[in-house]
């Protein structure tokens, strides 16, 4: 007993330890950007001759590109604002040069058969989401994608089904059967980026699996991606894809940003790897 007792009073001293060790690396992040951003802003954002060659470098004098993955949201939008007024300069960064952005959740539901009624949970899924993601003032639009099986007498989902969705201010879009194979699970992979198809209507669009329930606001991943300002540098990608534990990438959750073309590309990747 004294032996096992032992083991988990020093467990619990490391996890304090290194509890204390990650609070004082993240308070000296945050003090260094504090100071960093203030010493910009009296100096104007460093214009002139090294504020040019700092804007050649946003890394510089400021949070380590290898370092950003691992921040906060607060911490990633001080070092984002500290690296706009460093390029740009103050009076520059406050005259934004806004441009169009629209953004969307998605979700899919592929093999539906309105009389067996074994969506209904990922359905369920959809709508608290869209409840969630509303109550929290997202600015984003919910959209579901159907597919229905090809065994189904349907065409279409129950109309009270419909009708809760319109309720959330769900957007429903049907899709065709797939036209690569079988209906399977592997099929269903594919019709996620249908969403890339949505480049005249979205400039970006979070795909979430129907068991994946956002627990708050998920639209700072849209803007760190996809800024107001056009002149901003973001701070992610376009495209958001998240490493598993045994898959470099995981088909639950990832942020794209749709191009005119890249869902027709895609589909002929598959065709010419059908033939080999």
């Amino acid at each position: 007993m004294k032996f096992k007792f032992s083991i988990s009073s020093s467990g619990r001293k490391a996890s304090r330890q290194l509890l204390l060790l990650m609070g004082l690396i993240t308070a000296c992040l945050l003090s260094i950007n504090q100071l960093q951003l203030h010493s910009l802003a009296v100096s104007g954002g460093g214009n002139g001759s090294s504020g040019s060659s700092s804007s050649n470098d946003n890394s510089k004098h400021g949070i380590p590109e290898s370092l950003l993955g691992f921040l906060p949201v607060q911490l990633l939008q001080q070092e984002y604002r500290r690296r706009q007024i460093q390029q740009h300069g103050r009076a520059t960064y406050s005259t934004t040069t806004k441009k169009k952005r629209k953004w969307a959740y998605a979700y899919l539901m592929a093999g539906v058969d309105a009389q067996q009624q074994g969506y209904r949970g990922i359905l369920y899924n959809v709508l608290v989401a869209a409840r969630v993601l509303q109550q929290s003032n997202t600015v984003a639009d919910v959209v579901l994608m159907v597919q229905m099986a090809s065994s189904s007498i349907s065409d279409r989902l129950l109309p009270v089904e419909e009708h809760w969705l319109q309720a959330v201010n769900v957007t429903i879009k049907y899709l065709d059967l797939p036209r690569h194979g079988p209906e399977n699970f592997y099929t269903a992979q594919l019709e996620k980026f249908h969403i890339l198809e949505w480049h005249r209507e979205y400039t970006r669009v979070i795909f979430m699996d129907g068991d994946v329930l956002p627990f708050c606001n998920l639209d700072y991943l849209f803007a760190l991606s996809d800024p107001e300002d056009e002149h901003q540098e973001p701070l992610l990608r376009e495209n958001l894809i998240l490493a598993w534990t045994i898959e470099p990438a995981h088909g639950g959750f990832f942020m794209l940003a749709p191009k005119e073309g890249d869902f027709e590309a895609l589909e002929e990747i598959v065709r010419r790897r059908e033939q080999q």
